[in-house]
C-alpha cells in the first residue's frame, strides 16, 4: 500500500523555470571549489561565486550560511542557481494595444502573495517629468511649435498669500539661455516647461489633462508642469496612449467578451463606451464628456467664444469629431517624445530595440519615484518604481532613465518581436522644414547644427537666421526671452 510520501515522490520534480526565485535548502558548502550545494524540492544544483560574491565577498568560511539553512535563489540555467533577497522596492508595469486597448501585460508588484495591492492602477505617486509631455501638447494646441524659443534662465515665483517664493532649477542645476520647445522636452528642462505653463495658465493646462485621462486631484499653481501631481501608471498609460494613436482616447480592457457554455454571449467589451477599471472613476468620465462639450463649444476653455479673445490670448486649436486632441498635434508629440527617446533622458530605449518608438522619463522629488513611459505605434508600455513608503528615497541618482527604462526595454524587447516595425503615420497639415537648432528660425547656410521638424502648416517660422526681415514668430514669446 502506497503512503502520501510515496505517492509524491512518484510525481516527480516539479519543473523550475529560469529567473524566477525559489526557497532552497543548503545541502552544503565546498570552500575549495567555492560552490555552494542546494536543494530546490527534488532539484539539486550549486550556487558558484558569482553567484554570491555580491553579498558574501567570495568568502564561504564567515558563517553566515551553514548547512540546513533556507535560502532565496534563482535559477540562471540546469544545475547552477544565484542566491537572491526579497526586494524592499516595489514596481508596476502596464501594457496595452494601441489599437484596440487589449491589456497585453499588467505588474501590480513583486508578490501578489505578499501584497495584493495593485501599484498599476491603485497606486497614486508624483509624476515628475513624465507630466511634461502633456503641458507641452497643450502649448501645441496654443500655437508653440517644437521651434518656438524659451528662453532658460533663473526666475522667482512670489506667492503672496502664503509669503514665500519658489524658484525653480533644471536637474543639472545649469542654465542653457535660449532653448527650443524641442530641446525642453527632450533633455527635460525645467524652467521652460514651468514658463510656458505660465503663458498657457495652469487652469487650461489642468482640463487638456482631464480631456487626455487624468483624474487625479491637480495643483493650482506652477509645480503641476514639473509633475506635482500624484497620478496611477494606468493614467499616466491612457493618457500618452492618446497621442500613439494619432490623436484618439484608447480605453485599455482586460476581458473582451463572457460567453455561456453555450456559446451565447453574455457580456462584451464595447470601446464606444467610456468604461474605466479605477474605483468612482464612471462618474468622472461622464464629467469629462459634460466638459469636452464646453470645450467644443469654448474654444478658449475659459466660458469666452473664440472672437472674444482678449488681446495677448491664444487661439486654441480644436480636435475634429471622435479626436481628443488634433491628430497634428498628436503627430508633433510622437515627433517629440521620439527625439526624447533617441537623444534625451530615454536615450537608451532607442540604442536597444532600434525600432521607431517615443517616450518620456520621470523621476520626482528627492529620488522617490522613477517612471518611464514609452509606446511604438502598435503597443504602449508604462513603468513605475519606488517604495511604498513615499518618504524613502530610491538613492541619490536613482532616475527613470537607471531605474525604470532598463525594465521596459527588457518587457519591449520581447514584446514587440511579432509586432510591424512601422512608424506613426504623417496626418495631413503637416510641414517639415531645416530649423536652426538655437534660435528656432529657417535654418542658414552658416547654421551649426539643424534639425528638420514637423510643423502644423501655417505655424513654420517665416525668418532665415541671420537675416532681416519677415515675421519672426518669437515675438509672441518674448516675456519668456526677458533676464529674470
Amino acid at each position: 500500500e502506497q503512503t502520501a510520501e510515496d505517492l509524491s515522490k512518484a510525481k516527480g520534480p516539479e519543473p523550475l523555470y529560469e529567473g524566477t526565485n525559489e526557497k532552497a535548502v543548503v545541502l552544503g558548502i565546498n570552500e575549495k571549489t567555492r560552490e555552494i550545494k542546494v536543494s530546490v524540492g527534488y532539484t539539486e544544483g550549486v550556487v558558484r561565486r558569482e553567484g554570491f560574491s555580491w553579498i558574501y565577498g567570495g568568502k564561504l568560511n564567515n558563517g553566515i550560511l551553514r548547512r540546513g539553512d533556507v535560502v532565496l535563489v534563482a535559477l540562471l540555467k540546469p544545475g547552477v542557481f544565484t542566491i537572491e533577497q526579497e526586494p524592499l522596492v516595489e514596481s508596476a508595469l502596464l501594457s496595452f494595444n494601441i489599437s484596440d486597448g487589449s491589456i497585453s501585460a499588467m505588474v501590480g508588484g513583486y508578490s501578489f502573495t505578499g501584497s495584493e495591492f495593485n501599484r498599476a492602477y491603485q497606486a497614486k505617486r508624483q509624476a515628475g517629468s513624465t507630466f511634461k509631455p502633456i503641458i507641452y501638447s497643450a502649448a501645441l494646441d496654443k500655437g508653440y511649435t517644437p521651434a518656438t524659443v524659451i528662453m532658460d534662465s533663473p526666475i522667482v515665483y512670489e506667492d503672496e498669500g502664503n509669503a514665500t517664493t519658489w524658484k525653480p532649477t533644471n536637474y543639472s542645476e545649469e542654465f542653457y539661455g535660449d532653448t527650443t520647445v524641442r530641446d525642453a522636452i527632450v533633455f527635460s528642462r525645467n524652467i521652460p516647461t514651468t514658463k510656458i505653463l505660465q503663458d498657457i495658465k495652469v487652469s487650461y493646462a489642468k482640463e487638456y489633462a482631464k480631456r487626455l485621462g487624468i483624474r487625479s486631484d491637480m495643483p493650482n499653481d506652477l509645480s503641476l508642469g514639473l509633475g506635482s501631481t500624484a497620478v496611477s501608471l494606468w493614467e499616466m498609460t491612457k493618457s500618452f496612449s492618446v497621442f500613439a494613436s494619432g490623436g484618439k482616447r484608447v480605453v485599455p480592457y482586460f476581458i473582451s467578451k463572457i460567453e455561456d457554455r453555450n456559446g451565447k454571449v453574455i457580456e462584451q467589451f464595447d470601446a464606444t463606451k467610456p468604461i474605466d477599471y479605477i474605483e468612482g472613476a464612471d462618474e468622472e468620465v461622464k464629467t469629462e464628456e459634460k466638459k469636452e462639450e464646453v470645450v467644443s463649444e469654448d474654444n478658449n476653455n475659459n466660458a469666452k467664444p473664440q472672437e472674444a479673445l482678449k488681446e495677448g490670448e491664444r487661439k486654441i486649436d480644436l480636435p475634429p469629431p471622435g479626436y481628443v486632441i488634433p491628430p497634428q498635434t498628436a503627430y508633433l508629440m510622437n515627433y517629440l517624445l521620439k527625439e526624447a527617446a533617441s537623444r534625451g533622458t530615454g536615450a537608451k530605449a532607442s540604442a536597444a530595440l532600434n525600432i521607431p518608438l517615443a517616450g518620456k522619463t520621470g523621476t520626482s522629488n528627492d529620488f522617490c519615484d522613477a517612471w518611464f513611459i514609452g509606446y511604438t505605434p502598435n503597443i504602449m508600455t508604462g513603468v513605475w518604481v519606488g517604495y511604498d513608503d513615499q518618504s524613502k528615497s530610491l538613492g541619490q541618482g536613482e532616475t527613470g532613465a537607471e531605474v525604470s527604462l532598463p525594465i521596459w526595454i527588457q518587457y519591449m524587447k520581447e514584446a514587440t518581436i511579432k509586432t510591424p516595425k512601422n512608424d506613426f503615420t504623417q496626418p495631413e497639415g503637416i510641414k517639415y522644414l531645416n530649423i536652426d537648432r538655437k534660435t528656432g528660425k529657417f535654418a542658414a547656410r552658416k547654421s551649426a547644427k539643424v534639425f528638420y521638424m514637423p510643423f502644423k502648416e501655417g505655424t513654420e517660422p517665416t525668418q532665415v537666421e541671420g537675416e532681416s526681415g519677415g515675421v519672426d514668430n518669437a515675438d509672441e514669446t518674448q516675456f519668456f526671452r526677458e533676464n529674470f
